[in-house]
């Protein structure tokens, strides 16, 4: 194990933090994913991370602050793909598409946080309250754009909102437990044939 204040006089450069943080931070996502995040100690994480329990104290100062730390990321990491899909100024429904379709893609390639996710999801709904009313709020402005432009029956946009991201949430769970390569990418499919096409105009 290398413990970044033993090995060298200096103090770490910013990049040489930042590069331990992502390691403590990914070490955990691992460890909460394979054992839980109860059963997963301080001690596990530092050693996996290949830090020393103490140089782990100085980044983070419990395992809720990682797990603060993980969600972030991802929450992070998901409203960037939102924004590099609304800068392509695509017709609603579209963009609704291919929003879903990068979280979807973004969830494939974290699996391990998708266990995480589905393991805890009273705190990731307590942390994430914020972000998940902002999402809804884009949600709720993209449906109507979608009425307004005519991709849309007259609907009441709410609670189409409150479908998809109720319909959203209980299939990330039931998907997460699955051992699928890919196991999310039908769901855009799915939610569209449920809940968007129906309300399209008749041709």
């Amino acid at each position: 194990m290398t413990d970044p204040h033993t090995t060298s006089a200096r103090p770490p450069r910013r990049e040489d933090r930042a590069r331990h943080r992502q390691a403590i931070i990914d070490a955990a996502t691992a460890l909460f994913a394979a054992q839980g995040f109860h059963a997963a100690t301080m001690q596990a994480i530092a050693a996996r991370a290949e830090v020393s329990v103490g140089y782990l104290y100085k980044h983070f100062a419990s395992k809720d602050d990682i797990f603060a730390a993980i969600l972030a990321g991802h929450l992070d990491r998901i409203n960037e793909l939102i924004a590099e899909v609304q800068q392509r100024e695509l017709p609603p429904l579209t963009e609704l598409r291919a929003t879903l379709d990068v979280i979807a893609h973004h969830f494939n390639l974290n699996r391990d946080f998708m266990r995480i996710y589905h393991d805890n999801l009273d705190a990731v709904l307590e942390q994430s309250h914020d972000e998940k009313a902002n999402h809804r709020r884009l949600l709720i402005a993209n449906l109507a754009r979608a009425h307004a432009c005519g991709e849309l029956r007259a609907c009441d946009v709410e609670l189409v909102a409150s479908a998809v991201l109720g319909a959203s949430r209980e299939l990330f769970l039931v998907l997460a437990k699955r051992k699928d390569d890919n196991p999310f990418t039908g769901m855009p499919n799915l939610l569209f044939s449920l809940l968007i096409d129906p309300l399209r105009p008749s041709p």
